[in-house]
């Protein structure tokens, strides 16, 4: 009697009430690959000994692990297990393979700052404000975005105001 059946490596499985999992010893297997195991039995028919051989062809499909090693700035998050994730940390996931079995991935995540720089500036009207290039004579909101050394976006804000400095007289 033969039986084939396959089992992922990281489970067992019951076969004519015996436990056959990975691991040293009898009934076990050490990994991927294909496996035999015996059964013998006495049995007596018309009064006749016979012998029962069942066999067990055990195919083991491995388990699979991968890893990610993956750097990303804080204002582009990464999606991870139908996650978006923007801080640093070791993060997993398991997903099945075509066989059934497990399959482990690990991303190990950097994520880089970005800075947010924020400024407020007040000059008078016959002055000129040099900011990043630009020659700003007005008041208002401005911004720009620089890449740091990381090659991440650096978010700049001013916010200018310009003050008329007309003379004024005051009578006493």
């Amino acid at each position: 009697y033969v039986t084939d059946t396959s089992v992922c490596e990281n489970k067992s499985i019951i076969w004519r009430g015996i436990e056959f999992k990975k691991g040293d010893g009898e009934n076990t297997f050490t990994g991927p690959g294909d496996y035999r195991f015996y059964q013998t039995y006495d049995t007596k028919a018309n009064g006749h000994a016979c012998d029962s051989i069942y066999e067990l062809r055990l195919h083991v499909d491995p388990i699979q692990s991968r890893v990610i090693d993956t750097t990303i700035c804080a204002d582009c998050p990464y999606l991870f297990a139908d996650t978006l994730l923007n801080e640093t940390g070791v993060y997993y996931d398991t997903i099945q393979t075509l066989a059934g079995c497990d399959s482990v991935l690990t991303l190990n995540l950097t994520v880089l700052d970005t800075t947010n720089i924020i400024l407020f500036d007040t000059i008078c009207v016959t002055e000129k404000c040099q900011w990043h290039g630009r020659i700003l004579t007005e008041s208002g909101d401005y911004d720009t975005i620089t890449i740091n050394q990381w090659g991440c976006k650096d978010y700049h804000y001013l916010h200018l105001n310009v003050i008329d400095t007309t003379s004024y007289s005051l009578e006493i």
